[in-house]
């Protein structure tokens, strides 16, 4: 059984509170750190996160870049192909008629991820000739080995496909914080995994963390090789990655900026014309000496 979920590094809105990830790291695992709103979670959720981002980190430290990409993504993938929403799915709900109902700009970074990755899976599925055989013998109960093959693939997407058109940005974001939890302790439990399978200690929390950071706590690190770039560097990046125009400062000086003396008092034609094209005076003489700085501080 083949399933595609294509990932897209779409830019998304941040939160004015979060976790972040400092280092280069799979685009599944930051989109999902990222999407943890602390401003929603209580104050036992937010020590929970914590523990977990902690020991997430010291396990990923002594991990070579290959082996935390590979485990991230695959254990991402696994995740939600054997997860469900739970949600009351119509008998006539296809997936040909999967149709989102909102524009989704309020999506947290991993719901939108998860919104792309199905969007992508579905119209691989339903384009082929295999799909268009299920539906036909899905009415005469029909029970091909080809059958049985599309009906698996159409049962792992269904009940994500229809939370997407059922409920809007807000409520799915909201419906899947409690899947974000259970993924990331999946996610460690992984590690531990291949920890245990190479025979090696598993590692113990360190005090500071060196893959994630609270959003706020960025400045405080000066290393040159986690050190933060400014919010227009990330919207930049963000957009390159996705293939989107990138952000330029653009801005407009306001009349409050704009200064032109008053009835061009002591301004001939020609230091008009050197205002807008300056060049250097060719009659200019440096002076011999320069003023000499005195230190005239009155101390009281």
């Amino acid at each position: 059984m083949k399933i595609l979920f294509t990932c897209l590094a779409l830019s998304f809105s941040t939160f004015a509170s979060q976790w972040t990830v400092k280092r280069q790291s799979p685009y599944e695992l930051k989109a999902l750190v990222e999407s943890f709103n602390m401003e929603y979670l209580t104050q036992e959720e937010k020590i929970q996160l914590k523990e977990q981002l902690g020991e997430l980190d010291s396990l990923m430290m002594t991990l070579e870049e290959g082996d935390r990409f590979f485990l991230a993504k695959s254990t991402v993938y696994k995740w939600v192909l054997k997860s469900s929403p739970f949600v009351q799915i119509p008998n006539e709900f296809d997936l040909d008629k999967f149709k989102t109902q909102d524009d989704f700009k309020e999506l947290t970074p991993f719901s939108k991820w998860l919104l792309m990755a199905i969007k992508s899976d579905v119209a691989n599925l339903v384009s082929t000739t295999d799909y268009q055989g299920y539906l036909k013998e899905k009415k005469d109960k029909g029970r091909t080995i080809r059958f049985k093959s599309v009906k698996r693939r159409v049962d792992l997407i269904r009940p994500w496909a229809y939370l997407f058109t059922k409920e809007n940005s807000q409520q799915i974001s909201l419906r899947l914080v409690k899947y974000q939890f259970i993924l990331l302790k999946n996610l460690i439990s992984q590690y531990k995994l291949y920890y245990r399978f190479k025979n090696k200690e598993i590692p113990l929390p360190q005090k500071e963390m060196s893959f994630f950071a609270l959003k706020e706590d960025l400045k405080k690190d000066t290393s040159e090789e986690d050190r933060t770039i400014t919010l227009l560097d990330q919207a930049i990046e963000k957009h390159r990655k996705a293939n989107l125009p990138i952000p330029t400062e653009d801005w407009e000086v306001s009349q409050n900026d704009e200064w032109t003396p008053e009835d061009g008092e002591g301004l001939t034609k020609g230091s008009l014309r050197n205002l807008n094209n300056p060049k250097p005076n060719p009659n200019y003489k440096a002076p011999a000496n320069l003023p000499t700085p005195v230190n005239d501080w009155d101390l009281e």
